[in-house]
């Protein structure tokens, strides 16, 4: 089966070449079009199996494509998509698997051409790697996968895009931008700034004695802080109030161990621990 002809990924990372792998493995598209900016990466990915054949030229790329994925961080997808928007195929579907969609979505959907489709997408399927070399064709298995529709989704195109990322393993829902974007504040930007500010206040000589706890909890602040700072300034007025909120809960704990009032944070404890063993144990992992 070929729902698509010709699939074209600009930035075959992570995400980007598992994309590929993935295509390409379940036969979802005759060819599969890598575009990056540096030869070293794009040959890696061409050697993986990402990807079928490569250019550093977008404009090229894209040509003949029916459906190119922007696989970068938020602000170069941004450019990306206005950069290549008079070179894409009539019929085509643009999509994007952006952290943040707000930003993205109202910059680059009134400039999509009548005959394109533009509808995001979040596989919720990354790590603290990055780079194609960190790329696996399972990545998508059973994650979530949140599209977006957008002023410039046509009828069809969420069917579609929708059936793509089935086919590699997603589950999928739909967001519009402004909720996305509030939901991921909490559940995936928070995070990686929590996890920052951890590393951050702890100090050198207390490293030596760390173990998994601090090992897990810490695992998102060796993140790529390049895409990370595009996802969080693309984001800034729901990550700035998650993390008003989160430090006064942190303020909360603080006073009741201060007080010496500790019912109250054993309250909290249980109930932190109840409200994600409900969620987490009745869902599938990815």
């Amino acid at each position: 089966m070929n729902p698509f002809a010709r699939v074209t990924i600009l930035g075959p990372g992570l995400i980007g070449a598992s994309l590929g792998m993935a295509i390409r493995q379940n036969q979802l598209a005759r060819e599969v079009v890598g575009v990056g900016r540096r030869i070293a990466s794009v040959q890696l990915a061409r050697q993986l199996g990402a990807i079928d054949r490569f250019t550093l030229d977008p404009a090229e790329g894209v040509r003949e494509a029916d459906l190119v994925v922007l696989a970068t961080g938020v602000a170069t997808a941004l450019r990306l998509g206005l950069e290549i928007m008079p070179h894409l195929t009539t019929g085509c579907l643009l999509t994007d698997v952006s952290s943040a969609k707000t930003f993205l979505v109202r910059g680059l959907a009134p400039a999509v051409r009548p005959d394109v489709g533009y509808l995001s997408s979040h596989p919720m399927a990354g790590s603290e790697q990055k780079g194609p070399a960190a790329a696996r064709a399972d990545l998508f298995q059973n994650a979530l996968c949140i599209l977006t529709p957008t002023p410039a989704s046509r009828p069809g195109d969420l069917t579609r895009l929708r059936a793509l990322w089935k086919a590699v393993g997603c589950r999928t829902t739909e967001l519009d931008d402004r909720a996305h974007d509030h939901f991921l504040a909490w559940v995936s930007h928070l995070p990686h700034l929590a996890a920052t500010a951890l590393v951050e206040v702890a100090s050198p000589e207390a490293l030596p004695y760390s173990a998994a706890g601090f090992r897990d909890a810490t695992r998102l602040a060796s993140g790529d802080p390049e895409i990370w700072s595009e996802i969080c300034s693309s984001n800034r007025a729901e990550v700035a109030a998650a993390l008003r909120r989160y430090a006064r809960e942190l303020e909360s704990m603080a006073s009741a161990l201060a007080a010496g009032d500790d019912s109250a944070v054993f309250q909290k404890l249980n109930a932190a621990k109840r409200k994600r063993d409900d969620y987490y144990g009745e869902r599938p992992q990815p």
